[in-house]
């Protein structure tokens, strides 16, 4: 079930920044339909912030789960 568990994390972390370039790229494209030109950058800045905070999490959160898999690896052989 390990190595299950290290491939469906790896995907994830690939996944997530594919997502991360999809949700900026669609961010970008949203910024240039804006009637104007402080709305599109008001659009961009918000859409950059939501990029970081969306993919940041799930980032973060793979990283909590490997440093937990690898504390309870270690606490298991002692």
């Amino acid at each position: 079930m390990d190595k299950i568990n290290k491939i469906v994390s790896t995907l994830l972390g690939a996944l997530n920044g594919i997502i991360a370039i999809v949700m900026l790229f669609v961010t970008l494209i949203t910024s240039f339909n804006m009637p104007s030109f402080e709305l599109g950058i008001a659009v961009f800045a918000l859409g950059v912030i939501l990029t970081i905070i969306a993919c940041g999490i799930t980032a973060v959160l793979r990283d909590i789960k490997s440093e937990i898999t690898a504390i309870r690896k270690d606490l298991a052989e002692k």
